[in-house]
């Protein structure tokens, strides 16, 4: 199972990066749509800027709409404006809150798989293994906030 994640992580990330020649530490990389989870909506797009190092800055954002609604294209602004000032930025979607299901809970885990993923693909993409940002909009800066808080992970923020 650990291997087939792995596996499709790669596949992920070379297909992510198949319009480019070929892909150094130095150059720019653009993913779209990569899977971080189970889910279907566990998708985030990534955003890492030319020249970075293990010391540019990392902002996992978290897009808004009360916990129900809107996507990860919802905050591309903001992403762009953190990308265009050289930090490295992955804009993620999670599962939306329902009476079934899905909670604050379930939420959180898809903020803890998105931190996970980033922090496995760290020495791909040439970024920190720690000191990410947790950043949001709206429902998104409350899931980011309440993450940061109740995190056994204080480490990696």
């Amino acid at each position: 199972m650990k291997w087939s994640i792995y596996f499709l992580s790669l596949i992920l990330i070379l297909s992510g990066c198949s319009s480019q020649k070929s892909v150094s530490r130095s150059e720019s990389i653009i993913l779209k749509d990569v899977a971080y989870g189970t889910d279907a909506r566990n998708i985030m797009d990534v955003k890492l800027p030319a020249n970075r190092n293990k010391e540019t800055p990392f902002v996992l954002l978290i897009h808004g709409g009360a916990w129900t609604i809107a996507n990860k294209e919802n905050v591309q602004d903001f992403m762009d404006t953190l990308y265009t000032n050289g930090i490295s930025v992955a804009s993620i979607n999670h599962r939306y809150a329902n009476h079934e299901n899905v909670h604050y809970k379930e939420m959180l885990a898809d903020v803890d798989a998105a931190l996970n993923y980033c922090i496995s693909q760290a020495d791909n993409w040439n970024v920190r293994k720690n000191g990410f940002v947790m950043s949001g909009v709206s429902s998104g800066a409350h899931l980011a906030m309440l993450y940061s808080y109740t995190t056994a992970k204080k480490s990696m923020l």
